[in-house]
């Protein structure tokens, strides 16, 4: 669901000029979850309003228009003239998953179980200083 809203910033004019960006940021933030009835933590700002809100950061805008985009998970805050690139996200994701697999199947053509492939990945040699310590309890 897509919808363009104006948002009022102008509760950040109570606080000092130094704090006024990020809590404009916050009354963005608000503002949109009360508009969409979401949580405020899944709210995605794109770096285009960021950079609006912070361009002038003593003196913010007092209104913001902006295109709210909502998703299964999150909700972005885009510009009303920008639209969401969802499909490179979901390419990114399939490209990752398919490279996973390949490695799983390399290690069974080499002769491996994936489980032991899969450990492989997942044992991190210890660092020096660790190893050190364990040195030096087996001494003692």
């Amino acid at each position: 669901m897509e919808k363009i809203v104006t948002i009022n910033l102008t509760g950040m004019l109570k606080k000092p000029t130094s704090k006024r960006g990020r809590v404009a940021i916050e009354l963005l933030r608000a503002g949109v979850a009360k508009e969409t009835r979401k949580a405020p933590g899944r709210i995605v700002i794109d770096n285009a309003i960021n950079s609006l809100v912070f361009a002038n950061m003593k003196n913010p805008a007092r209104r913001v228009r902006v295109k709210i985009v909502t998703d299964e998970k999150n909700v972005y805050v885009l510009p009303p003239e920008k639209e969401l690139k969802r499909e490179q996200k979901e390419e990114k994701k399939e490209a990752k998953e398919k490279a996973e697999k390949k490695e799983i199947k390399g290690a069974e053509a080499k002769g491996k179980d994936t489980a032991k492939a899969e450990e492989e990945k997942q044992v991190l040699p210890k660092p020096k200083f660790e190893q050190k310590k364990m040195e030096e309890a087996g001494k003692k």
